[in-house]
């Protein structure tokens, strides 16, 4: 055994800052001793960190000189008791596995590689993106500003008919854009039709253009035609502010026409026979506007 395959170990994991992440993943075993999937992950990530080692370090040598790594990682092994005196350090444990994937190793074919990352990319394009439409809606009513809003009007629906109305005043519709700012949720493209209450607001910009937001039966978050799996706790506290009205629904709010390019929701009045439903347009729109 040589010294150059004696100071390939530690030289291998020091270019690797591996004494950089694998302190980091015990810090985050011993906040989070208690969940057993955290222990499963360090253990993993400890024997990956030594197998990418090996690879790293043998990935230039013949088979001789793999046979003397070998028997480097033989020579640099600790018993486990020393592994747990001691957490952080590389105790080359593993040894058996370890010496196999030496001998064995093969330089991976580089299709293999491009099929790894294609699958990689598809993964994380299907399970790390909402659909475009979803985040256009959502980046909206998240960065709304008070100063933007013009009038807004509250519209309690499975409320006694003379609360089911609010026009907003200057502080509520301060109120309403910090509750709406809160916005989060998983976009729905189908959703169930509820038949219960719902919470929402009519808004009219400076731009002109008109939105909804709405809670339909503390399950769904409703932004101009978009549809979100919203938390229960968030969707619950809009009743604490806006649970109800201060006047009936003005006759004919609802009687807006829609006109080319504007959409209505499919939510029918709580109550109602079903004749009726409340409009709601997308962004720029004035479905649903207010008479």
């Amino acid at each position: 055994m040589t010294g150059v395959q004696t100071c390939a170990l530690p030289i291998s994991h020091i270019r690797r800052r591996d004494h950089w992440w694998k302190p980091l993943g015990f810090l985050l075993l011993t906040l989070y001793w208690f969940h057993p999937l955290v222990w499963i992950a360090y253990i993993l990530l400890c024997r990956d960190i030594e197998l990418a080692c090996d690879e790293k370090g043998i990935r230039e040598l013949d088979n001789g000189q793999r046979a003397d790594y070998s028997q480097a990682l033989l020579a640099c092994s600790v018993s486990r008791k020393g592994i747990s005196a001691c957490p952080l350090a590389f105790g080359e444990a593993g040894v058996k596995e370890r010496v196999k994937s030496v001998l064995n190793y093969r330089r991976p074919a580089f299709w293999l590689i491009a099929v790894a990352v294609a699958v990689c990319g598809a993964v994380a394009l299907c399970f790390l993106t909402d659909p475009a439409g979803s985040r256009e809606a959502m980046t909206w009513v998240r960065g709304l500003s008070a100063d933007q809003v013009i009038s807004a009007d509250l519209v309690v629906f499975s409320q006694t008919p003379e609360k089911q109305f609010m026009r907003l005043s200057e502080e509520e519709i301060f109120a309403m854009v910090d509750l709406i700012n809160q916005s989060k949720g998983r976009y729905l493209e189908e959703h169930e039709n509820l038949n219960g209450g719902g919470i929402f607001f009519y808004l009219t910009l400076q731009d002109g253009s008109t939105h909804s937001v709405g809670n339909i039966g503390n399950t769904y978050l409703f932004i101009d035609g978009d549809y979100y799996q919203a938390k229960y706790n968030w969707l619950s506290t809009w009743e604490e502010t806006f649970g109800e009205g201060n006047a009936p629904l003005p006759e004919g709010y609802f009687s807006g026409q829609v006109t080319s390019g504007q959409t209505t929701s499919g939510l029918v009045i709580p109550g109602d026979s079903g004749n009726n439903a409340v409009p709601s347009g997308s962004e720029g729109s004035a479905a649903g506007e207010p008479h």
